[in-house]
């Protein structure tokens, strides 16, 4: 889906009593396409049912 390379390297400035140079890295980077739409459809939704575990102890008991 995505292919990036790194086509320079960064360097951090040199520093005395002035800050000179330095250079963030660049990238080419190619992504894939995703195409976006909206379509209505019906599905079914499994239940899910969560117990504390408070609730877990009462009922073993």
């Amino acid at each position: 889906m995505i292919d990036m390379d790194q086509n320079q390297e960064f360097s951090l400035p040199d520093m005395e009593m002035s800050v000179e140079g330095g250079n963030l890295p660049k990238f080419n980077a190619e992504v894939g396409d995703i195409e976006t739409g909206k379509e209505q459809v019906a599905m079914d939704v499994p239940k899910i049912e969560l117990q504390t575990p408070e609730q877990n102890a009462a009922d073993d008991s």
